[in-house]
């Protein structure tokens, strides 16, 4: 047994759990030989070393530095030159190990000057206790909406600012330069947005060192612009929509997979395989009808999936008095002009859309004139779309008050603009480029882009029998034609109340005609591509005209149609229906609804 025991290593004492040399923690200190204002050094040291802590000893200065194998990389940059301790850096070394040596030197005096290498930096043992110092003031630039970016970008991987074909320290001081001028080109905006956050700012600095001394840093899916125009995907312009992919690491990216929309195409216009990549978008002409806001999606497998919206929101606002808008302005309303919610003036002018929205200043087509134009639904819908597609929104007035549905139906050419209809449709196709713009003054002509949805207001300019007969018939021909034109679907008001009781009774017959086209799909050649909103719990400002804050109630319903039926957003657009009602006693109606009514707002 014994003889057994010891085969088997039983008798062997054994240590469980080995004990290592005890490491030395060395520390030592960066001196700026010079002013210097960014530098990047290589230290060599044994195997088994490892980097405790790395600390800035100097106000204002940025430091990332990173391990691996037998060297570790460090690399410093500061607005203004310094001299002197700059950066402290510790190791934990084996027992005997020799002291680390510094190699590869650069250093900057400042952004494009020479790199004055060895001559600027140098490595010594510590010099008093670690008081770490305060980093930067912040600092930040903002990139412009406008910002046009070119396919030569892709040349270069993403950060390299000075266009040298690598990345160092020198392009994270030329950051640095620029937060401090707050002069930027759109190169120099681009390579310098690493986190794609169009703010150029103190972490895109942190995340440029980062890729400056870790060869290994994981790859980062970076795309921009987060839009393109409808002018800039139109293939005719000279100002061409241009998508670039970056990689914010040094790993290289996953194979990067592009997939566009219906009517978009791309080609590639260059790049770098694994970290970079241009392409080229544009719509084909004639779009298809029906053609939406939708997303150029980017994927690169496990390093992200991002989107580009292309296009925009475009609405064509047609019918009558309350589609005009009738309203006052009421304390902060209407809304503060933004250059993301666009319109076509009755001026054929585009411009930011604000209030009146259908003035008659400058009014081009006749047909068409509304001098009694006040504040309507148009700019605050804008708004809301502007949020609800991600993109920027087109509005386009064209209503008139007091218009009957019968002189709205299209006649022989379908863009006169001497009748309502002709007027209306050809605004939209001047949008999208398919008629020339009468007024020479725009700097785009087809600014906005295709239809994306008309709304439609009218009705209570049928106040006889017989034009209630005729009703749906019309509206049929205006909405069918309409959807011939352009694909979009319709949004359409069930009438509001009027205090007067006979011409109440009056809009509640056409309210009932316009609920029964509603649940009437199919019966027309349009029919399932227009929707219902009702305004008949709205307030009023006077007669059957809505105030200014029934007009904003009825942007946001609206607004929420479209979710629900153009974008099928699990949402309610509708607006409160009849859901039933019975008598109580001989003088009580209940009457229950779908959703709560607007208090205080019935007769």
């Amino acid at each position: 047994m014994w003889l057994l025991l010891a085969g088997c290593g039983q008798l062997v004492p054994v240590d469980p759990d080995p004990v290592e040399p005890p490491a030395t923690i060395s520390t030592f200190d960066l001196w700026a030989d010079m002013a210097i204002a960014a530098g990047e050094v290589t230290i060599a040291h044994v195997p088994g070393a490892e980097l405790e802590r790395v600390v800035a000893l100097t106000s204002g200065v940025l430091v990332e530095a990173a391990t691996g194998g037998v060297h570790t990389r460090v690399a410093w940059v500061r607005a203004e030159g310094v001299e002197g301790r700059v950066v402290r850096i510790a190791f934990a070394l084996p027992e005997g190990a020799a002291e680390p040596t510094l190699h590869a030197v650069h250093a900057y005096a400042d952004s494009g000057s020479a790199d004055v290498g060895a001559g600027g930096l140098s490595l010594r043992a510590a010099v008093g206790p670690t008081l770490p110092a305060p980093p930067p003031a912040p600092m930040s630039l903002a990139h412009p909406r406008t910002t046009i970016l070119s396919a030569h970008f892709a040349d270069h991987a993403l950060g390299d600012m000075t266009a040298s074909g690598s990345i160092g320290v020198g392009d994270a001081l030329r950051v640095m330069e620029m937060l401090a001028s707050g002069e930027a080109d759109a190169f120099d905006l681009y390579h310098s947005d690493l986190d794609g956050d169009d703010v150029t700012d103190l972490d895109d600095v942190a995340l440029l060192l980062a890729k400056v001394v870790d060869p290994t840093l994981p790859a980062g899916l970076h795309v921009k612009p987060r839009h393109l125009s409808y002018v800039q995907l139109d293939p005719a312009t000279d100002r061409p929509g241009i998508v670039l992919v970056g990689n914010r690491g040094n790993a290289p990216l996953a194979s990067v997979v592009p997939t566009a929309p219906m009517g978009v195409t791309f080609t590639e216009a260059g790049g770098i395989e694994g970290h970079s990549l241009a392409l080229s978008l544009a719509m084909q002409q004639p779009l298809p009808k029906g053609w939406l806001p939708s997303p150029l999606v980017i994927a690169a497998g496990a390093d992200g999936v991002r989107e580009v919206m292309l296009g925009h929101v475009v609405v064509l606002i047609a019918g009558q008095s309350n589609a005009v808008g009738i309203g006052h302005h009421e304390g902060t309303w209407p809304e503060l002009p933004d250059p993301e919610v666009r319109m076509l003036g009755n001026d054929y002018l585009w411009k930011d859309a604000s209030e009146a929205l259908d003035d008659n200043a400058g009014q081009v087509d006749l047909v068409s004139d509304d001098p009694t134009a006040r504040y309507s639904m148009g700019t605050y819908l804008g708004h809301l779309l502007r949020s609800t597609f991600g993109v920027p929104a087109y509005m386009i007035p064209s209503a008139k008050s007091g218009s009957e549905v019968a002189i709205w139906r299209p006649s022989g050419n379908r863009v006169n603009r001497n009748n309502l209809f002709g007027s209306a449709n050809f605004r939209a196709h001047v949008s999208s480029g398919a008629q020339p713009n009468p007024v020479t003054a725009n700097t785009e002509g087809a600014e906005g882009g295709p239809l994306s949805v008309l709304v439609w207001y009218q009705g209570e300019a049928e106040n006889t029998l017989e034009k209630q007969a005729r009703y749906v018939e019309y509206t049929d021909t205006v909405m069918d034609v309409f959807f011939e034109e352009h694909g979009a679907p319709t949004v359409f008001v069930q009438l509001a109340t009027d205090f007067r009781v006979a011409q109440n009774l009056r809009h509640g017959a056409v309210a009932e005609l316009q609920r029964r086209m509603e649940s009437a799909s199919g019966e027309s050649e349009s029919r399932d591509a227009y929707f219902m909103v009702v305004a008949n719990d709205l307030p009023r400002a006077e007669r059957n005209h809505l105030s200014s804050f029934g007009l904003r109630i009825l942007a946001e319903r609206i607004d929420l149609a479209i979710r629900e039926h153009v974008l099928a957003h699990d949402v309610d657009g509708t607006g409160p229906r009849l859901a039933g009602l019975h008598v109580e006693g001989d003088t009580v109606v209940v009457v229950r609804t779908t959703r709560t009514l607007e208090a205080g707002t019935l007769d």
